[in-house]
């Protein structure tokens, strides 16, 4: 029988083998770096999920080589973590949609439907001969309520008769497998609804107003956390690329001064310039040229490699 003028100590009940700190775990908990324990949950499972493996460059090098480059990713992985918790308020484009698009299909409609579980099938008819004689269907396209809604449907798609009538809704009831849905929605209904929401638009004033809110004091936090992410993660390239021999003590010079702020940079005395890369009118985000007098190429990535040509 439980004494009722016990103290808490004494009424708790006891610690289990699993529940009592092994021997190490202060050893542990200090050896964790403050960067991996104040990242994300998302970025310490990339990393977790992220092959494990020292390369020759690495083991091969003297400890203070080692140490620049321990020194450069840290940095980096910490101003990463800072970019990261100003962005985690940010919702990617479904989870912005998904709401919108249940919202509408409530009102509009009275319609209760997994936008994620539920797809619209669209098909066309096939026709033989002459006079068009239908024999049968073809699927055009099958997607999933909240993708349909982030695709742009043309205005006479959304017409009746663009589409067959066996057009409809299913779900998938096995891997491979999908079976109807008998629903008061029309394929007309939804593909008008997924123009009229624009949802697309929608989403680009959100990012705008995210991206560049009123407030000037949240503006330069955004930016100032941005740059210096960006800037260690140069860093720890240029420290990863000098101790591989991918760019030359001199082009390693350059990076840095124009981390610390250089707005005419040179090697060997000569100037350099820098552009974004592209491909077809299309515009890269995950690199940088570095162009030094026509006789040298390098590559920044945002990847943490840079290479010299």
């Amino acid at each position: 029988m439980r004494n009722p003028n016990a103290s808490p100590q004494e009424t708790a009940a006891p610690l289990t083998a699993a529940d009592q700190p092994g021997v190490h775990a202060e050893f542990i908990a200090g050896s964790i770096p403050a960067w991996l324990v104040d990242a994300l949950p998302e970025r310490r499972e990339a990393i977790k999920q992220a092959p494990f493996r020292l390369s020759n460059w690495y083991l091969t090098a003297s400890p203070a080589q080692r140490q620049c480059v321990n020194e450069g990713f840290e940095a980096s992985l910490a101003s990463q973590t800072l970019l990261d918790k100003t962005m985690a308020r940010l919702q990617d484009i479904d989870a912005f949609a998904a709401p919108l698009l249940v919202k509408a299909l409530k009102d509009r409609f009275a319609v209760d439907l997994d936008v994620n579980k539920t797809f619209v099938q669209l098909k066309k008819p096939l026709a033989l001969g002459v006079f068009e004689v239908e024999v049968s269907t073809f699927e055009v396209l099958k997607l999933p309520l909240l993708q349909a809604a982030l695709h742009n449907f043309e205005e006479d798609e959304c017409a009746i008769g663009h589409f067959h009538s066996s057009s409809g809704f299913v779900v998938e009831s096995a891997p491979g497998q999908f079976s109807k849905v008998t629903t008061a929605l029309t394929v007309v209904q939804l593909l008008n609804l997924c123009r009229e929401l624009d949802i697309g638009a929608q989403y680009q004033v959100y990012l705008k107003d995210f991206l560049r809110p009123a407030n000037p004091v949240a503006v330069a936090m955004l930016r100032h956390r941005f740059v210096a992410s960006q800037k260690a993660a140069m860093r720890a390239a240029a420290e990863q690329a000098l101790l591989q021999k991918d760019i030359e003590p001199n082009d390693y010079a350059m990076i840095l001064s124009v981390i610390g702020g250089e707005m005419n940079p040179k090697v060997d005395g000569k100037p350099v310039w820098f552009r974004d890369l592209g491909l077809i009118k299309k515009k890269k985000n995950d690199g940088l040229c570095a162009v030094s007098y026509w006789r040298k190429v390098s590559l920044l990535r945002r990847d943490h490699s840079l290479c010299s040509q």
